[in-house]
């Protein structure tokens, strides 16, 4: 099956389908998927995409049991447990990525940020700053991890129990390499999600320049060829 759409409904339904197809088949039958996620603007063609994004299913596939799903790759890897095999960073089992990277880790930062008035640029600016944590391996002292976090106008106004809270749960994870990785994927999610808001008058509005263009032409009289004939 392949799908394309917007990323984060591809991203609901993939889960959705695998939930599915576990509850219909009773756990017989495994579900090894990969989502490429591109810009808007993006002028890749559709063999490109299905090319590009049939690989990273074949690393879903590489995992033992496979029933596993790849995305957000950055070009690095890590050990499969219990081998000396590298599986890519952005290669998750669904479990995992439905409850760690999904339920826990992006609902942990989509709930810190939500009454923030400046979303979009709170999360860029995690971004960049837990980016170089991580790549690091989380090597910070947990003051200075605080330190860094005080800059975040969410963190700011918030109370201070929550902030801390919200501090000492990110430290931990990024004190786990298992934990890095995934709070990297719903970091980055997160990021997209706050971009695309931003986006999304300038898309509307050219959705809708579309909609009054088709209606222009179908609003035109349509001309019919008519000619006579000698005889």
């Amino acid at each position: 099956m392949f799908l394309i759409g917007a990323w984060d409904d591809i991203i609901e339904f993939a889960i959705d389908m695998n939930r599915a197809l576990r509850t219909y088949s009773q756990g017989t039958l495994t579900l090894s998927g990969g989502i490429h996620i591109y810009p808007y603007e993006s002028q890749r063609t559709i063999a490109l995409v299905a090319e590009e994004t049939g690989e990273m299913e074949e690393n879903s596939k590489s995992l033992p049991g496979k029933n596993s799903v790849t995305l957000l790759e950055d070009g690095n890897s890590h050990p499969i447990p219990g081998t000396d095999r590298p599986i890519s960073n952005g290669t998750f089992p669904w479990d995992e990525f439905e409850r760690n990277v999904i339920e826990e880790k992006f609902q942990t930062l989509y709930t810190f940020f939500e009454d923030s008035d400046q979303q979009k640029e709170n999360a860029l600016f995690l971004y960049r700053c837990l980016k170089s944590v991580l790549e690091s391996g989380g090597k910070i002292r947990f003051p200075q991890f605080v330190s860094l976090l005080s800059e975040l106008e969410s963190f700011q106004k918030g109370e201070s129990v929550a902030a801390y809270d919200f501090a000492v749960l990110l430290y931990r994870w990024i004190r786990s390499e298992k934990d890095r990785r995934e709070l990297k994927t719903a970091l980055t999610l997160y990021s997209f999600l706050q971009t695309e808001r931003g986006k999304e008058p300038r898309r509307e509005q050219k959705r809708a320049e579309q909609r009054e263009s088709i209606q222009k032409q179908e609003d035109q009289p349509c001309l019919q060829k008519s000619g006579s004939r000698e005889t």
